[in-house]
């Protein structure tokens, strides 16, 4: 029986189809039945949400997975992972390199540009802007073919010959500016499998398909990822290479590799007597800080594969495909050794392979067949950590499953999900206040959300970035700010 009257509570967000007949439960009174485009506040009201800004194609407009590079609050980055490559993105758009002078640009199909020893090779994209005469180009991304020294035509992101036969004469002046891009071992397929764990200059990022990798930055232009040498590499062969990446307690932890898929190692904990990271050895031993190597006892009589790990202020949680664990050194709380080292189960709902979030003291993480998010949090009425459903009252994910989940901090704090039919799902999460209210979001032109990352920023409204699907067209978007 449905009940009408003055609704000031949406802080339960959408009641799913097995709640919304308990009328005589308080959620339903705060909830609704259909929330499109709004975001709940813990404090009870419902927030239109704020529309999104076009920046661009995707590189050469192909399917795009987002990461987020967080350096501080003040630098972060968003990378934009394609086949083969990944672009930087930094404040509202994409990060150039320095400006080329351009002193020709041809009426023709294709167009031809004149840039004296420009550099760049067929495949390249460069912003062009500032062109005097032929002011059609300017403000657009353009891909770079039939290079020569001083030249280059001129075609769309998808390599379509670009005609500017019709466009009006060039008189003088411009630049062009090539998109800053870093070359990445990973292919299309295998974008939504990465992990990573980050210290504040080097990413470490993991893939069963290939040798771990360096990501490291020390400014806007200058990043390289490449493999790199261990000491004692226990990952030698294909199929010893790890799925999963982390850092706790000053070690590196890689785990779940196709020969193991139970088993992690730890690299040796910082020097002894300086104190700095070891990261890359792996050399096992007996000393305290001697590498680390570990093989999970299942909990449910099944090989537990390591999904990821994520440091907790007294343990390493670790989500495997069987539940979640955790792992310290003698007692909770203390460093693990060689020596010291337990490794216990909590719940036993297994985690999907897609990378976790950390919300404050909080572990969100995708619950295996991709239908559930669950909080990895502490009980206090059981004294005890435990792997919370939150999605009692919106129900399972019954259209598609999860691909991607992001979060992003302010008001409200909010789980951000990619659905695999293109719908982008928001969950406002507060558990101190049993808050975890969804909502669904449609992008204007049969928008498909096919990735979504946050980042944060300096008054803490951390900014959500998109990649939306519409027809052919892969195009990279972000959330604009509250005009108030």
């Amino acid at each position: 029986m449905e009940i009408t009257g003055e609704q000031v509570n949406f802080a339960s967000g959408v009641v799913g189809k097995h709640s919304k007949a308990r009328t005589d439960r308080p959620f339903y009174h705060s909830g609704v039945e259909v929330g499109q485009n709004f975001l709940a506040h813990i404090q009870g009201p419902a927030e239109y949400r704020r529309g999104f800004r076009y920046v661009g194609k995707t590189r050469h407009n192909k399917f795009a997975v987002l990461y987020p590079f967080i350096f501080n609050d003040q630098i972060s980055y968003v990378l934009e992972f394609t086949d083969l490559a990944v672009r930087v993105i930094k404040d509202d758009g994409l990060v150039l390199e320095g400006a080329k002078n351009i002193t020709g640009l041809t009426k023709a199909n294709p167009g031809v540009v004149t840039a004296v020893a420009h550099g760049y090779a067929n495949g390249d994209e460069v912003y062009i802007s500032g062109v005097v005469g032929m002011t059609q180009v300017n403000g657009q991304i353009y891909r770079v073919a039939n290079t020569a020294t001083d030249s280059f035509e001129l075609n769309t992101p998808e390599g379509t010959a670009v005609d500017t036969s019709t466009y009006t004469t060039y008189s003088s002046g411009g630049t062009a500016k090539r998109v800053y891009t870093v070359a990445s071992p990973y292919v299309e397929a295998d974008l939504r499998q990465l992990k990573f764990a980050q210290t504040p200059e080097v990413q470490y990022w993991a893939h069963n398909a290939y040798a771990p990798r360096k990501l490291i930055s020390t400014d806007d232009t200058t990043w390289s990822m490449s493999s790199y040498t261990r000491i004692n590499d226990p990952f030698g062969s294909e199929s010893e290479m790890p799925g999963a990446v982390g850092l706790y307690g000053g070690r590196l932890w890689f785990g779940s590799s196709l020969n193991a898929p139970d088993r992690f190692w730890g690299s040796r904990g910082p020097h002894a007597t300086s104190g700095a990271t070891q990261y890359d050895d792996f050399t096992t031993g007996t000393a305290a800080n001697d590498a680390v190597v570990f093989t999970i006892a299942s909990q449910n009589d099944t090989a537990d594969q390591i999904r990821f790990f994520k440091g907790t202020p007294k343990f390493m949680a670790i989500g495997t495909f069987g539940g979640m664990y955790k792992a310290f050194g003698a007692t909770e709380g203390s460093a693990i050794k060689p020596n010291e080292i337990n490794v216990n189960p909590v719940d036993d709902y297994g985690c999907a392979d897609l990378p976790p979030l950390f919300t404050g003291n909080q572990i969100a993480f995708i619950e295996r067949g991709g239908k559930k998010l669950r909080s990895f949090e502490y009980n206090f009425y059981e004294d005890t950590y435990k792997a919370e459903d939150k999605n009692i009252l919106f129900g399972d994910i019954e259209k598609g499953t999860i691909l991607q989940a992001s979060y992003t901090s302010g008001t409200p704090e909010v789980v951000w999900v990619v659905r695999s039919d293109g719908v982008l799902l928001s969950c406002t999460l507060k558990s101190t206040e049993d808050v975890a209210a969804w909502m669904t979001h449609t992008l204007g032109g049969n928008g498909l959300v096919q990735s979504v990352c946050g980042i944060p920023r300096v008054d803490n409204n951390d900014r959500l970035w998109v990649v939306v699907k519409r027809g052919t067209t892969y195009s990279l978007e972000y959330m604009t700010d509250d005009p108030q």
